[in-house]
């Protein structure tokens, strides 16, 4: 009454707020109503909010949208089991006040839909290879991706190469004879009888099982087939065996070449050292050549750049040396060496990488004796400069870049995390072992104080980064009911040892602010 000429605009707002609360209630009642036809559709009872209206309340329930935002639904962690009813509870607020209204679920309804979505996604296949399941045979998929089957082909290939070694040094038997070489009294035939047989049959035994390989993996893999560059290599070096064996003779290359092409074969050991863990050696090794590539090749490139302007240095002073000569008619032969030395670009670089990383001697006396004794100095300092300080920072950047590739890659250090884990399990077992006399399982606070006393023990621990110099109290700090277990040991001493850690540091002042405003409450 104060304020009369606020009284119209406080009405319109009401009008408009009970319209909009009125609109909502009924969008909510209906859309509640739909589920609950949809879930009478598939015999499950959903509970409808008009289900537990009040009766004073016939005309509808006004929500706010406050109110609606504040509806949750949860469900009820008890295990499932066969015939078990699981509870879902929808936790409405009704004009300020909150029903809890159940719903429950039978597990069999849950099971169905986790079958179905389960089968939807194994029809959807896999992500990281990219294949159809539901059109691909599991059997065959699984069978070509299995690093067993890797690994089989693998020793075939080997067992491949080590017989077609020794088919080679049957041909070079032949080829020794041939050219009447002094220790080669007898041709290959008569040294090895039937070796030839032999070797003509392992070609019959090991080109069916690679094309047998290749098309389980075409039909293993389809499409993805197409994706690895070395199922083109293993396509042509089937089709090539067949296109020899079936019709000898048509290849416009020599068949002993491309049988020697599988060789190459050898490096897919480089795929599968990822996946066992025998081979983590291996697996450092490639690694640590395949992350070195680009310090190779920059620095391949600064030598050669070096070693190719000296090389044009000293073709030019030693061509007109060697002109010199044959205008003055003098040292014909010692003009030749020069020129096999010197002669060209290539034979002089070839020379200067040969003086950098071989016997360079030689080549020194050459130019010292035959063109000036100035190039003493020359080969020295070139020796100096480049044969050593050179390439030792060269040898030098190789192996940090190396060694750093190595260290940084995920697999190598989840498998290094994982031998010190067996390590320190293995270690602290053995102390357990030797600590507990009575054999009981667990190690009391007598036996306990008395193995760490040990002076031996003391250093032994002490070398693994765990200092004790209180047993009473790293005993305090490991014992949860009065004794130590073995499992208690490994876990005890694996969070005593080492230094601490920021996150040791920042839970400890947590704990501190924690106290602090619980004295300040107090």
């Amino acid at each position: 009454t104060s304020f009369p000429g606020w009284t119209p605009h406080f009405r319109e707002s009401a009008r408009s707020w009970r319209s909009v609360t009125m609109r909502s209630s009924r969008s909510c009642i209906s859309s509640c109503r739909g589920m609950r036809l949809k879930s009478e559709a598939t015999n499950r009872w959903t509970p409808d909010v008009t289900d537990k209206m009040p009766a004073d309340s016939a005309e509808g329930v006004k929500l706010t949208e406050m109110d609606l935002a504040q509806v949750q639904r949860t469900k009820s962690d008890e295990p499932s089991s066969i015939g078990r009813k699981m509870a879902e509870f929808h936790v409405v607020r009704v004009q300020g006040q909150t029903k809890v209204l159940r719903d429950p679920v039978s597990v069999e309804d849950t099971d169905v839909k986790r079958r179905d979505h389960a089968s939807r996604f194994e029809r959807m296949g896999s992500a990281s290879s990219g294949v159809l399941k539901a059109e691909t045979p599991k059997g065959i998929f699984k069978f070509v991706f299995d690093p067993m089957f890797e690994t089989v082909i693998c020793v075939l290939i080997v067992i491949n190469s080590i017989v077609m070694s020794f088919e080679a040094q049957h041909a070079g038997l032949r080829l020794g004879y041939d050219l009447g070489i002094r220790t080669y009294n007898a041709p290959g035939t008569e040294l090895w009888p039937g070796a030839a047989d032999v070797f003509v049959a392992s070609e019959w035994f090991f080109g069916p099982i690679f094309a047998a390989e290749l098309i389980l993996k075409v039909i293993g893999m389809k499409c993805e087939f197409l994706r690895d560059f070395w199922n083109y290599f293993d396509t042509i070096m089937v089709v090539a065996w067949f296109v020899d064996t079936v019709f000898s003779g048509l290849l416009p290359v020599d068949p002993m070449l491309l049988r020697l092409a599988r060789l190459a074969r050898l490096l897919r050991l480089m795929r599968l050292v990822r996946k066992l863990k025998g081979f983590d050696a291996l697996y450092i090794l490639t690694t640590a050549l395949r992350g070195s590539v680009t310090v190779l090749l920059w620095s391949f490139l600064m030598l050669f750049l070096l070693q190719l302007m000296f090389a044009l240095f000293l073709q030019r002073v030693v061509s007109d040396s060697i002109e010199s000569n044959i205008a003055n008619q003098v040292l014909m032969a010692e003009n030749n060496e020069l020129f096999l030395y010197f002669g060209t670009c290539s034979r002089c670089l070839l020379t200067m990488f040969e003086i950098t990383l071989g016997n360079w001697p030689p080549v020194a006396r050459l130019l010292q004796d035959h063109v000036s004794e100035a190039f003493t100095a020359f080969s020295i300092i070139h020796k100096i400069t480049i044969g050593y300080a050179l390439i030792a920072v060269i040898n030098g950047v190789f192996l940090k870049e190396t060694f750093q590739a190595a260290d940084n890659d995920d697999k190598i250090m989840m498998r290094n995390t994982e031998k010190k884990r067996h390590q320190h399990i293995k270690k602290m077992k053995s102390l357990f072992e030797a600590a507990d006399e009575t054999g009981d399982g667990v190690l009391d606070q007598e036996e306990f104080i008395q193995v760490m006393t040990d002076p031996e023990i003391v250093n032994w621990l002490a070398a693994m980064d765990l200092h004790i110099s209180d047993p009473n109290m790293v005993f305090d700090m490991v014992q949860e009911d009065g004794g130590i277990t073995a499992e208690q040991l490994v876990k005890g001493v694996s969070r005593l040892k080492g230094s601490a850690r920021s996150t040791d540091l920042h839970l400890l002042t947590l704990d501190v602010k924690k106290l602090f405003f619980l004295v300040q409450d107090l």
